[in-house]
């Protein structure tokens, strides 16, 4: 799994602020999402073909939950914050949530006294170098560094597997594991995304299905999840 989409334990702090359960894990990719729709959020037009897109879903949601809107006369939703610099859009001027989450107030303190610093590669040597950091404006880069600290190292544990059966017949389709039920759950959860909402009815399990090389003999399959051991 590529590790933007691994889901992580993250602090109280982020959880709070993305307004989920404290011991719920999510992924990096997930959370970079929600802060992007959290600081600005622009509603696509109906005859955009990625409206219907497992991606654009997902950033709805996400505004939906984190950006507060209104309703406009023809029924669609306006999303009322927007914290990106009018003159510079690559530059985000954060509010005071987002600036407690990101301690963006002791970034800047250790930008004036010199103690941030980045590696990059030296034009002339090309090799990488430690290079002061001088710029206090937030940028999507530096977001990303200010987040690092509000992912937290897994706790090692036995490793869980889960089934999936198919109703009718009760056989097993695949195994999902994980170091965490967290993880396994997560795993199904973006399966569930990725698949039976960009499919109907039995489609949309062929695919699952032809993604993890496995055969569906019956019509109008159904998940059936339990667990079924710790190895």
């Amino acid at each position: 799994m590529n590790e933007l989409a691994q889901p992580r334990r993250i602090t109280h702090h982020l959880a709070d602020f993305l307004r989920i359960p404290r011991d719920q894990s999510i992924s990096r990719a997930d959370v970079n999402m929600a802060i992007t729709a959290y600081i600005y959020f622009k509603p696509l037009r109906d005859n955009d073909k990625n409206i219907d897109t497992v991606q654009y879903r997902k950033k709805l949601y996400w505004a939906d939950r984190l950006n507060p809107s209104l309703a406009e006369a023809d029924g669609k939703r306006r999303y009322l914050r927007d914290l990106k610099d009018p003159k510079n859009p690559t530059v985000i001027i954060p509010d005071e949530r987002l600036s407690e989450l990101l301690e963006y107030d002791k970034f800047v303190e250790d930008v004036h006294a010199g103690k941030i610093t980045f590696k990059c590669k030296n034009a002339k040597t090309e090799k990488q170098e430690n290079v002061v950091h001088t710029d206090t404006h937030l940028t999507y880069p530096i977001l990303q560094h200010l987040l690092t600290k509000h992912f937290l190292e897994d706790i090692p544990k036995k490793e869980v597997w889960i089934g999936i059966y198919t109703c009718d017949e009760d056989r097993k389709l695949m195994a999902v594991c994980g170091s965490t039920m967290d993880h396994v759950i997560q795993r199904l959860v973006n399966l569930v995304w990725e698949y039976k909402e960009t499919g109907v009815g039995d489609k949309a399990w062929k695919e699952l299905a032809s993604h993890h090389r496995i055969k569906i003999a019956s019509i109008g399959v159904r998940l059936q999840i339990f667990k079924d051991e710790y190895v």
